[in-house]
């Protein structure tokens, strides 16, 4: 976070407004992350037909302070108007790492409403807690949504990362139950009626890890991030159907193996695989 002093000179004398702005993905409230993915693909739109953001970078700028009350936005706004030239900083420029690279890897909806006493509950941060079974059905979801832009993908994905509680959770440590490909369509009936910025929000956070997993301090021999529309990973569940009879064990065993676990593993596979070829 960081703190952002705006100096104001007025006739009436001069004003100081201080304000603790978010300087990255991870620091957004879940709040504020709603109010991103809500706007964020039309955003990209207005990006790509150089359409001036400046009135949606205000709007963000205003989320971003995180106040609340109408009186005080309202304030803020006044003060805002008798920002010129002169002014010493660009105030909209603390918006700029939300047009930049998405870097989102924490979970800012750790749960999320489904109905009145219902709550589904996601992943943890960098989806260090799901399965390469689990990893594979989102990243088809995923996949499926960039190529077709159709809805139904992002319920599924929902559907997918979100699940109920589990009710052994003081026990086993694990808050959702395990991952059943077989109950997707009876979550996704639940996760189709949520909102659609709950939806992208989702989905940015899911395309923020993947983005993390393809950098190059994990597995970029596993995922090519050249193109964000593609990688190169293929069918997960068919290099878990290779791998099984392994060291993991029969493809039961296999598919329920953490997802770094296999990414690893398949990350010395393409590498041992790489220097044979080159001899």
């Amino acid at each position: 976070m960081q703190e952002v002093e705006i100096k104001i000179n007025k006739s009436s004398g001069a004003e100081s407004i201080k304000l603790n702005l978010p300087t990255c993905w991870n620091e957004l409230s879940g709040k504020q992350l709603l109010y991103v993915s809500k706007f964020w693909f039309i955003w990209k739109e207005f990006i790509q037909e150089n359409i001036s953001l400046t009135k949606a970078r205000a709007l963000l700028f205003l989320e971003l302070t995180n106040i609340t009350s109408r009186r005080e936005k309202k304030r803020l706004c006044f003060a805002l108007s008798f920002i010129n030239e002169q002014t010493d900083v660009n105030i909209l420029d603390t918006t700029n790492f939300i047009f930049g690279e998405l870097t989102l890897t924490k979970n800012l909806l750790p749960s999320i409403p489904v109905g009145f006493f219902t709550k589904y509950y996601g992943p943890a941060e960098k989806l260090v807690d799901i399965n390469i079974s689990e990893f594979s059905f989102a990243f088809a979801c995923y996949s499926n949504y960039l190529k077709t832009h159709q809805e139904t993908h992002l319920d599924k994905l929902v559907a997918v990362l979100y699940r109920p509680k589990n009710k052994n959770y003081k026990t086993t440590g694990e808050l959702r139950v395990d991952f059943n490909n077989k109950m997707i369509t009876r979550y996704e009936k639940k996760t189709a009626r949520l909102p659609r910025e709950y939806k992208h929000a989702v989905f940015l956070f899911f395309k923020g890890c993947l983005e993390f997993l393809a950098s190059e301090k994990q597995f970029p021999q596993v995922f090519n991030s050249g193109n964000e529309k593609k990688y190169s990973g293929g069918s997960f569940i068919d290099a878990v159907v290779n791998m099984s009879g392994g060291k993991f064990g029969p493809f039961d065993t296999t598919k329920n193996q953490n997802l770094y676990i296999i990414l690893k593993e398949l990350r010395e596979l393409i590498i041992a695989n790489s220097k044979t070829q080159t001899k």
